[in-house]
Formats: structure tokens, C-alpha cells, sequence
């Protein structure tokens, strides 16, 4: 890829350089963006300009799984250490909107396209996938593992459980 510049000598700057470096949410629709969770806050950032589009004072958690775009790229969540997910519109978020009361143990699988967004959980106590209204916060549906560890992906409206010698998938179409 191509460098973004950056003034030379601001250490926020080259702080935020770093975080931008490990960004893995890319944001659908808006491929020049891309959202950096850092330690008091997550941010849009265009690799065009170098610089924050929209800032979300918000303490994420430090999962790899920690924040997901809708699919068309106008909403972004966030789970925080605690695990309640922060749900905003990307393009004017002045600060956390609806929040959903996921849980510590939850990482955020996406959103479906519809709107729901797809959280799993993976603990000693309970594995499995569970179906949020991000405008309530309520759940909708819960569906557990076939076996600890499972590995879930959700593509589109599929949703996939990848256990251990079983692979089962289901689709997410309120019509059906």
C-alpha cells in the first residue's frame, strides 16, 4: 500500500500511526476508511488524508474481534472491556449511541444485512451465537455451539458454526 504522511514529530500522531498500523476494520462502502480502536476511544480514519474522520470516546475492548462495520458501512460497534456494545452512525457520531448489553466474554461476529448485529461467546460457562436489535438493545436470539471453542462466521445473512468434525449453517432470512 502507499504510506500515509504524517507530521513528523507530533508524538499523538505517531501514537495514532501505530494503532492505524494494526486496523483490521475496513469500512464497507468507504474502502479509503477504516476504524482503529485505541486505548479511550475508536475513530474513522482516512488512509487518504492520515487523519480521523469521526472520534467516539469510547473504551474498547482489546479483542481483535472489538469493533465491526454494517455491511453497508453507516453503522460501527464496539464492544467495550465490560461488554456492553456501543452502536453509532459513522458519519456523525458525536458519541456512543444505542448500547446493547452483549456480555464480557462476547466478540462481534457483524451485522447482518438487515441491521442485526451477531455477537458470539465463547466461556467455560456457555458457547454460542446470539442475534441483537441494535436500535433496542434487546436480544433476539441465542443459539449455542456444538462444542467449546467453536469457530462462527457470518457472511451475508449465513451464519456458520465450523465444530470439530461438524460443520453447520443456517440462514438468517427473517422471510423464511
Amino acid at each position: 500500500g502507499t504510506a500515509v504522511p504524517l507530521r513528523a514529530g507530533r508524538l499523538d500522531e505517531r501514537r495514532r500511526a501505530a494503532h492505524l498500523a494494526f486496523a483490521t476494520f475496513r469500512r464497507p462502502g468507504h474502502p479509503e476508511q477504516v476504524a482503529v480502536v485505541m486505548p479511550d476511544a475508536v475513530q474513522v480514519w482516512s488512509l487518504t488524508t492520515g487523519r480521523p474522520v469521526v472520534t467516539v470516546r469510547w473504551v474498547a475492548s482489546k479483542s481483535q474481534h472489538a469493533a465491526v462495520f454494517s455491511q453497508d458501512g453507516n453503522r460501527l460497534a464496539a464492544i467495550s472491556q465490560d461488554g456492553v456494545t456501543a452502536v453509532w452512525n459513522t458519519d456523525r457520531a458525536a458519541g456512543p449511541g444505542s448500547q446493547v448489553p452483549t456480555a464480557e466474554k462476547d466478540d462481534l461476529l457483524g451485522f447482518t444485512p438487515d441491521g442485526v448485529l451477531v455477537s458470539v461467546r465463547q466461556s467455560d460457562q456457555a458457547d454460542g451465537v446470539r442475534l441483537w436489535n441494535p436500535d433496542t438493545g434487546s436480544q433476539l436470539m441465542s443459539m449455542a455451539s456444538v462444542s467449546p471453542g467453536d469457530m462462527w462466521q457470518l457472511s451475508g445473512n449465513r451464519l456458520t458454526d465450523f465444530a470439530e468434525g461438524l460443520t453447520r449453517s443456517f440462514e438468517l432470512n427473517p422471510e423464511l
